[in-house]
């Protein structure tokens, strides 16, 4: 993914990286490409690595919501890293039918309903006319995580 730019290591990472790059290689184990890609411009990463924080790793909607979320958005940007590595976090849920009904675009084969139900909204966030945006299959208290998810 990385090809035009150096990414920072962490021994010479300033103040700002040196406290996000503990917080996401807990997160994710590693310091991933989607972060790193990032550091040459601390205050971004940082602003990064907050709205996923705070959209998809904590709160009250469980992570294959908000996994299968990212996943749809990232394959309307055509992204196909990005839908990668959504769909293997869907695997690591065990929500495998739901990983591979989105990365072979056949939606309709989910089998969780609120799930096929979200999906079907995040696949309609590319249409602002989409009647379904204004009436999300989410709850108020939910919007935050799972709206935060699709613009992050």
């Amino acid at each position: 993914m990385i090809k035009h730019l150096q990414p920072v290591s962490s021994a010479s990472a300033n103040t700002l990286l040196a406290q996000a790059y503990p917080q996401i290689k807990r997160a994710f184990g590693a310091l991933v490409e989607p972060f790193t890609l990032h550091a040459p411009a601390p205050r971004l990463l940082a602003g990064i690595w907050m709205a996923t924080r705070e959209t998809e790793l904590v709160g009250i909607v469980r992570r294959e919501i908000k996994e299968a979320v990212a996943a749809t958005v990232s394959r309307l940007n055509q992204c196909p890293y990005c839908v990668d590595a959504h769909t293997m976090m869907l695997h690591a849920t065990s929500a495998h039918g739901t990983a591979t009904a989105i990365s072979q675009v056949n939606d309709g084969e989910i089998q969780d309903p609120a799930i096929r139900q979200i999906v079907t909204w995040a696949d309609a966030t590319r249409s602002p006319d989409d009647p379904l945006l204004l009436r999300p299959p989410f709850s108020e208290a939910e919007a935050p995580e799972i709206i935060g998810t699709a613009v992050a």
